[in-house]
């Protein structure tokens, strides 16, 4: 036969194609063995033209296909986006990875309708795929190849499955999903609720009671299962209009805003790359979430390029990875273009960017950088220090000083500029700077001053509410948005005074718009010394689901909560980034993602006046989570050798391997995973299984003693629950 030409698309970070990958074919059923067929990806899709194949990426695997095996029609995959297999999105670059190699067909004497695609394996993907019949006109030992095993047998031809939509398009209404396929329908369908093409968190069964956060939304459902022939089928249904919001209104009245909701990422102490803000994009978007706020200046770093401070790529050297270095701080930035690229990706995705400089203290980072570029004799008319406990330096600007103002307005230009219309908001800080209560007044006047400028530019102004004396609150402009994250409880000598410091209810009293930053459920520290476990990426999210509400403003003291979180703008989960060091911006990003998923979908059911979204979520916990479904993350830089790792038990959870690169340099990995029968891990081609078996008795639990099976990658060893099933690309 005549070989056909096989585009592949191959993701960021891949290794170069040396290998050649072929799987067996059940031909009784013409399809993949019961171990890998799960991994298909639910929704095939190609680029097929006279003979020319293509390999597409979909949900986190690939797939082999033709035009023979197309379910509906051809997609033409164009544009500029990049897609991440780690996540949902379905995007691609055809240009500079396209990568031209040739598809053979064995003859039936040799193997069975399979196909052979050479140099597939390094990638981690199927090289075989069932069928493949119909090139068969140059098979020149002039073989039948219907025959699939020589015993007359035709795999039956696949009878395409539908999924439709019955119920009425109305808030508090029940839609119902019912699968057609003449093949069979099994027991074990899988079901997921999307709303304007995003899947509903929780929405898995097959109905599902439309919220307001619903409303005015175009739903649809799809289906996943292995009709009774065989066949992996994935239906997506048509849309039905838009959801009609005709729930009568509560008891209270409804909230006149929606809320606000998002992520504060510190990329000040540890730099994230663009490829990690925009997967922190991603997920804020897909949850619903609607900003991005970046701490890019501290007393370690100010992350941006900035001609003000003579941090430009033109005196800057390049990593590999793209990222800027200045030489003479020997600190990363983003550079105009990649912050421009970062603004355009959240436009699209409908995120705001809100920019932070933190002013007055937090400015090290920012006033080295001053030094650098207009010395020492510029520095020291911004700039006021005095010594700390330890006896060391500290610096921060003069608030009272008409040169710091001139300064912050010329940073806050360059600042706006680059951020562009993608904010509405500016944060300028404000928090943990030295000066006594008493002489509040002047940090009030400060923050009126800046606050004026940014109004002039169409921005509201943010700030941390912590350096804010309830005593002088009335002189604040009321339009300055307040973002609060603990309660400062002052020093004895400002109480003794008389001076206190406000709290969440005394701005809201007082007129002022806040936001929910709370240190006590919504501060996520990375730290390189504890990152390894499966529990910790997942474990804030359940603390989450089991006791924040929106009104819990004080640590984890609910006693004093906000009942009526009208009164609350929104709220934001902080990654504080001090204790990251080496870890991966990227594994950060993945770990983090089922909390934030969380804070955003809480935060926004409280736009529903009914109460059912939130009780939709809360009622995620009964029943040991049963309900739940989720992905974890085991990042392999970080753990050790012996470790034994527990899933916890807590809902179905999807295991990703993170940092699989280190292996090669390890060869001693031996780590034990735990897990029950609703749990999934997700292997590449890598990884073997041996005949190796071995029971632990856990003990905390004697009557557990589950048996693990091995699987191996070079030296390196998984020991995985025989309970968990493995998916395999």
């Amino acid at each position: 036969m005549s070989p056909y030409n096989l585009n592949i698309f191959t993701p960021p970070g891949q290794p170069t194609l040396s290998q050649v990958k072929a799987l067996p074919v059940d031909t009784q059923a013409a399809r993949l063995p019961t171990d890998v067929a799960g991994a298909i990806p639910a929704h095939v899709k190609l680029l097929g033209k006279d003979g020319e194949l293509s390999l597409i990426e979909q949900e986190r695997t690939a797939f082999v296909t033709d035009n023979d095996f197309a379910q509906a029609s051809t997609l033409d995959i164009s544009g500029n986006e990049w897609y991440d297999a780690s996540r949902l999105s379905h995007n691609m670059v055809t240009a500079d990875v396209t990568v031209a190699e040739t598809l053979s067909m064995n003859t039936p004497s040799q193997v069975s309708n399979v196909w052979f695609v050479p140099t597939l394996a390094a990638l981690g993907i199927f090289g075989a795929l069932a069928g493949g019949s119909s090139h068969s006109d140059d098979n020149t030992n002039g073989s039948d190849n219907t025959d699939t095993d020589g015993s007359g047998f035709t795999p039956p031809e696949n009878q395409t499955g539908t999924v439709s939509i019955s119920g009425t398009a109305t808030v508090g209404q029940t839609l119902s999903a019912t699968v057609t396929d003449a093949d069979g329908i099994p027991d074990n369908i899988r079901y997921q609720w999307l709303a304007d093409g995003q899947a509903i968190f929780g929405a898995t069964g097959d109905s599902h009671t439309l919220t307001d956060n619903e409303a005015g939304k175009n739903i649809s459902v799809s289906a996943n299962y292995t009709d009774n022939t065989g066949h992996s089928e994935a239906p997506l249904s048509t849309q039905i209009d838009s959801v009609i919001d005709n729930m009568p209104p509560s008891s209270s009245s409804s909230p006149s805003e929606p809320k606000e909701s998002g992520l504060n990422l510190d990329m000040a102490r540890h730099f994230y790359t663009p490829e990690a803000i925009k997967g922190f994009i991603d997920t804020i978007h897909q949850a619903g979430g609607t900003f991005l706020h970046l701490h890019f200046s501290d007393n370690e770093n100010y992350a941006l390029e900035s001609t003000a401070l003579g941090q430009t790529v033109d005196n800057a050297r390049q990593q590999s990875d793209g990222t800027y270095i200045n030489p003479l701080t020997d600190k990363p930035f983003l550079s105009q273009a990649q912050l421009a690229d970062i603004v355009s990706y959240a436009q699209d995705k409908n995120v705001e960017l809100i920019p932070e400089l933190d002013m007055p203290a937090h400015s090290r980072a920012l006033l080295e950088l001053l030094q650098l570029a207009r010395g020492e004799d510029f520095v020291a008319t911004v700039q006021v220090s005095w010594e700390d406990d330890q006896g060391e330096a500290v610096y921060q600007l003069d608030m009272t000083q008409e040169a710091t103002l001139t300064l912050a307005k010329e940073l806050i230009d360059e600042v706006s500029a680059m951020f562009g219309s993608s904010s509405q908001h500016f944060h300028i800080g404000g928090d943990e700077f030295l000066a006594a209560a008493a002489d509040n007044n002047e940090y009030i006047t400060f923050v009126n001053t800046i606050a004026d400028y940014l109004a002039d530019k169409g921005l509201t102004t943010r700030i941390w509410n912590d350096s804010i004396v309830e005593n002088f609150l009335d002189g604040l402009n009321k339009e300055v948005e307040i973002t609060y994250w603990h309660v400062n409880e002052g020093d004895e000598e400002s109480a003794d005074a008389g001076y206190y410091y406000a709290s969440m209810p005394d701005f809201i009293e007082a007129g002022f718009s806040v936001l929910n930053y709370n240190s006590g459920y919504l501060y996520h520290l990375p730290q390189e010394s504890h990152f390894s476990s499966l529990s910790q990426s997942d474990y804030q999210m359940y603390t989450l689901l089991r006791e924040w509400e929106l009104g819990i403003w004080d640590g984890t003291d609910a006693s004093s909560m906000i009942e009526d979180s009208e009164q609350i703008l929104g709220a934001a989960l902080s990654i504080w980034s001090e204790e990251a060091g080496a870890l991966k911006d990227t594994s950060i990003e993945r770990f983090t993602a089922a909390q934030l998923d969380m804070m955003i979908r809480l935060t926004n059911a409280e736009n529903d006046p009914s109460g059912q979204s939130k009780a939709e979520l809360k009622s995620l916990l009964d029943n040991n989570y049963a309900k739940m479904e989720h992905d974890v993350y085991l990042d392999l830089a970080r753990v050790n050798t012996g470790d034994d790792l527990d899933t916890g038990g807590l809902g179905k959870q999807k295991i990703y391997l993170l940092e699989q690169d280190v292996l090669d340099m390890r060869d001693d990995l031996e780590v034990f995973i735990r897990g029950d029968a609703r749990d999934e891990i997700v292997l590449d081609s890598r990884w073997q299984q041996s005949e190796q078996t071995v029971s632990l008795t856990n003990p905390n639990y004697p009557a557990d003693t589950p048996v693990y099976r091995a699987y191996e990658y070079g030296n390196d060893k998984l020991w995985i629950d025989e309970d968990i099933s493995i998916i395999t690309y």
